[in-house]
């Protein structure tokens, strides 16, 4: 059996188990994702970056970066110091 069988013959043994843990919430959201992913914009569109984020339970960010793409910018001196007190 070829690799893409055996990963097939463990969906099918897992499915039951797999199933069960999805809820209506979940498969709606997943939906919504394949659905849209061909025909938006996802570097603009913050409602579906937003919906996959909480989907994949991706590191939470502050509502700046969400619309920037960019962390706050901190100076290198406070870099610095934290990273010494962390080697102390």
């Amino acid at each position: 059996m070829n690799d893409s069988g055996m990963i097939l013959g463990r969906l099918q043994d897992q499915i039951g188990s797999i199933l069960r843990r999805g809820t209506e919430s979940h498969l709606s959201r997943y939906d919504y994702l394949q659905r849209r992913l061909g025909s938006t914009n996802v570097a603009i569109d913050s409602e579906y970056r937003s919906t996959f984020n909480g989907y994949y339970r991706m590191q939470r960010r502050s509502k700046d970066w969400a619309r920037t793409g960019r962390a706050k910018a901190v100076p290198a001196e406070e870099v610095a110091k934290k990273a010494e007190s962390l080697f102390r």
